[in-house]
Order: structure tokens, then C-alpha cells, then sequence
């Protein structure tokens, strides 16, 4: 199947997108008619960068910048629990910079999030206020034509698992995406370049006096002291740069099919399961759980036992060990042999 046939299955119609901004304007309405505050749909469906049954709608409240910190956490979170007590939606409050509610609302993942409305990403009172300038950023420099290859990427990512910028997948947000199709103008084109990423690669969108360390930099033209790739790590860096020479030299349909849930057998010899119970929100729990995990496979091997794979999964760790048991007896070699001088005859 070619890219055009995928992104064709990928594309939502008309009615879809309708719907998803029919569902914001009811939400907005709400928000603006009983709180005065006036809401802004930013994310991928403001962008129209959104996958076909993707229902996702991150709604941004936009508080005065003069309103202290203290105020703007009460009062978004008593808006957010307001709109989701009108639909009699179930909702949870997570945590970003500041607090923000989170639910579901007739069948779509809704997010109300508090930000300053700031004239400007130089005057940032908190790190979400960069988010509205992200939204224009790329309605004014994104065509039609590249939204499909966004989509295209975020799938492609998806069915590797390497989408998400996240404490637990700390792979590739969609802003990165979109600003990487915007660099390499499609996705046929990013594949190409990225085969030859070596172990650092800095993306030249714009420039900036800051100097990074990370794997993959692209630095944000919002914010030119921010990379918007610092949340991918080293090995989601090198998988998905074996994801593009494995597509580019096969051109497989299946690279962009998300595998089943669950998981598959590692290698094998002994896989172990160990799980962690913890009372912190989900973005905290993996942050810790992959310093525990990195921990965990260094005393492993500091004791013999050889790591094939390990990850993380929703409640604790996997280990694939080569072997469960060590033997009793191990050979040793000497680093040096001692011979005693003789003496005379």
C-alpha cells in the first residue's frame, strides 16, 4: 500500500472533525458563560494533525497573567470539576507544572488545563503558557499536504512504541513531530534523512546560544532555550533510527500497524516480573521506576547474572535473565602468576 493510500485511512473525515469541535464549542460555551474565562482547543485536533478515532481535546483555560499562581490552580481545577459534574463524566486531577483535571466526556479523552494568557513566549509565567504559541506556530506554517505526513509519523511511532514524550515512554511528543515534518517537509523525506542519524543529531529548525546534550535537538521556535526533544531518550533515539532503515529498505505496510497489547516473550531465559505498588501519579511512578529498574540490572550483572532485556510496564518491571541460578563453582583466571625467584644452586 503506498503512504498516500495509509495517510488516506489515517485522514478523519469531515463529520469526525465536526463533531470534535462541536463537543469543544459545548465545553468552551460552558466555561466562558459561567466563569467568564475564554477556552482555547490547542493540541493535535486544534492543529488538525489529529488521527482518524484519535478523540483527544486539550483545552486550555486562559487566566489574566496578573492572577496569582495560587488562584489560577484553585480556579482551573474547580472549572475542570465543574465541566466534567455537567456531563456526569468521570474525571481524576493530574499533575504538570500545576494541577489540571482530566477525564472522559461523551467518548472523548478531555483535559482542562489552566494557563496565563501572556502576549508573548519571552514573558512565560509557567512552562504550559508555550503551548498556545505552539498551536499558532503551526497552524501558520503547516500545510494541508504536511498534516497528513504528520499523521503518518505519529502512526508510524505509534507501532513502535516510540510515540510520546512521557515519564513512561519518553519518546516523541506531537509537537515534535509536526516540527519535525516541517523541517523535512514530509515524512518520506525525514525517513531518508533519518537513516543516517548518527549518535547526536541536531535538527536545524531554528538556532540557538544554548548548547544541549541530548541524543536528538531540535530546539523549539517558541522557546529557543528549549529543546522539544529532550524527553527522548538514547534508546528510543537509536530504535527509531532502526525503524527508518528497516522501513526504507523494506517499505512494509506493517510498519505503521500498532502491535496487540501485551507482551510479547523477550528472549529467553528466565523472565521475572516484579511489581511495585505506589500512591504517586503515573508520570512520577515511571520516573522512579526507571531508576529502580536501572539499579536493579546493575546489581544483576554486578553479581553475575546477565540482563537480555528489561522494560517497564503499568505496575512494575520485566527482567529476561539468562539464567536464574548460578552454578556453585566458577573458574576464575589469575590476572598475573607469581613465581618465587629461586635460590642458588
Amino acid at each position: 500500500m503506498s503512504l498516500e493510500k495509509i495517510a488516506n485511512k489515517l485522514r478523519p473525515d469531515q463529520a469526525e472533525v465536526s463533531a470534535a469541535w462541536n463537543m469543544f464549542d459545548s465545553i468552551s460555551h460552558i466555561i466562558e458563560t459561567n466563569f467568564g474565562k475564554k477556552a482555547l482547543l490547542v493540541g493535535s485536533v486544534g492543529k488538525g494533525t489529529f488521527i482518524k478515532d484519535d478523540k483527544d481535546l486539550d483545552i486550555f483555560v486562559l487566566f489574566s497573567p496578573d492572577t496569582p499562581r495560587e488562584k489560577l490552580e484553585k480556579e482551573g481545577l474547580e472549572i475542570g470539576k465543574a465541566i466534567f459534574s455537567h456531563y456526569n463524566a468521570p474525571y481524576e486531577v493530574a499533575y504538570a507544572e500545576h494541577p489540571y483535571t482530566s477525564g472522559i466526556v461523551e467518548g472523548y479523552s478531555v483535559e482542562i488545563v489552566p494557563c496565563f494568557d501572556i502576549e508573548s513566549p519571552s514573558s512565560l509565567l509557567s512552562a504550559v503558557d508555550r503551548t498556545p504559541f505552539h498551536l499558532s506556530y503551526v497552524l501558520e506554517n503547516m500545510n494541508e499536504s504536511q498534516k497528513d505526513d504528520v499523521r503518518l509519523l505519529k502512526r508510524f511511532l505509534k507501532a513502535q512504541k516510540l510515540y510520546g514524550a512521557d515519564a513512561r515512554a519518553q519518546g516523541f511528543s506531537g509537537y515534535l513531530c509536526e516540527l519535525l515534518i516541517l523541517y523535512y517537509s514530509s515524512f518520506r523525506n525525514l525517513i531518508a534523512n533519518a537513516v543516517t542519524w548518527e549518535k547526536k543529531t541536531v535538527v536545524p529548525l531554528v538556532n540557538s546560544e544554548k548548547e544541549f546534550d541530548d541524543p536528538l535537538v531540535l530546539v523549539d521556535p517558541v522557546d529557543p532555550a528549549r529543546n522539544v526533544a529532550s524527553a527522548v531518550r538514547a534508546t528510543t533515539y537509536a530504535r527509531f533510527i532502526l525503524a527508518c532503515r528497516t522501513y526504507e529498505f523494506t517499505k512494509s505496510d506493517k510498519m505503521f500497524i500498532p502491535a496487540k497489547k501485551g507482551y510479547s516473550a523477550i528472549s529467553g531465559g528466565r523472565l521475572l516480573a516484579v511489581e511495585l505498588t505506589s500512591p504517586v501519579i503515573e508520570d512520577t511512578f515511571f520516573a522512579q521506576a526507571r531508576k529502580y529498574l536501572d539499579y536493579i540490572v546493575s546489581e544483576c550483572e554486578r553479581h553475575g547474572f546477565s540482563i537480555y532485556q528489561s522494560g517497564l510496564f503499568r505496575k512494575g518491571i520485566l527482567l529476561d535473565v539468562e539464567i536464574g541460578t548460578l552454578p556453585p563453582m566458577e573458574r576464575r583466571w589469575p590476572t598475573h602468576i607469581f613465581i618465587p625467584k629461586r635460590k642458588g644452586v
